[in-house]
């Protein structure tokens, strides 16, 4: 009686290891290697998309299967994923415009097709381009010598309005306008008299002419203004 006890319990054993030895393949492993993000022809140094501040989730067809907030501890894992095809989006979370007078911030957005074969991991690198727009301003050397006080106020279609003093390097952020709509701005400058001048509104547009796409743009003043 014990040598068929010990006998089945071998079995038993024998069994379970060919169990846990045998590879799973129907899954295979998706690794977010990093995530750039770009403006026009600026490809700016923020890499991964833990530090980027995007969202990432994973979508087979219609249905959303993954989700990651920003700084998610996962996305530094391999991720498992069944055999088939997805895409990855990856984009910034609140892409609402900004209120009056906020400058506002970049976002991005991005998405990426790939694969997920059997027992095999898939390496992603993509870039995420920005989808709204950066408002700039640039003075000659002739208008700031000039003037000595000015800004410009840029206007949005849906009646925002925010504000840029003097010869700055910031940016004022826009979602990019629909239906044939444009940004507009005024300038408002002082002169070495302490007369103060302000023009009417003009269009801001591409030095082509073009509308406006996503991507940051300066708006060049001189003594012609």
């Amino acid at each position: 009686m014990k040598t068929y006890i010990y006998l089945f319990l071998l079995l038993l054993a024998t069994a379970s290891c060919s169990e846990q030895t045998t590879p799973d393949h129907s899954v295979g492993y998706l690794r977010v290697e990093n995530i750039t993000l770009t403006c026009d022809t600026e490809t700016l140094p923020i890499t991964r998309a833990v530090d980027a501040g995007l969202k990432l989730e994973i979508w087979q067809g219609s249905e959303c299967v993954r989700s990651y907030d920003p700084g998610a501890a996962e996305l530094s894992k391999r991720i498992v994923l069944p055999v088939g095809e997805y895409t990855l989006k990856a984009f910034t979370p609140d892409q609402t415009e900004a209120s009056d007078n906020e400058s506002g911030t970049p976002t991005y957005s991005v998405d990426y097709p790939f694969a997920i074969v059997s027992e095999d991991v898939t390496l992603i690198s993509v870039k995420a381009p920005q989808i709204n727009i950066g408002v700039g301003v640039e003075c000659s050397d002739e208008f700031m010598a000039n003037f000595t006080d000015f800004s410009i106020t840029v206007s949005s279609p849906t009646g925002r309005q925010a504000s840029l003093a003097g010869n700055v390097t910031d940016l004022l952020y826009f979602n990019v306008p629909t239906g044939g709509a444009h940004l507009s701005y005024t300038l408002t400058a002082t002169n070495a008299d302490g007369e103060t001048m302000t023009s009417e509104a003009r269009s801001i547009l591409q030095e082509s002419g073009a509308e406006l796409t996503s991507g940051n743009y300066k708006v060049r003043i001189g003594l012609v203004q």
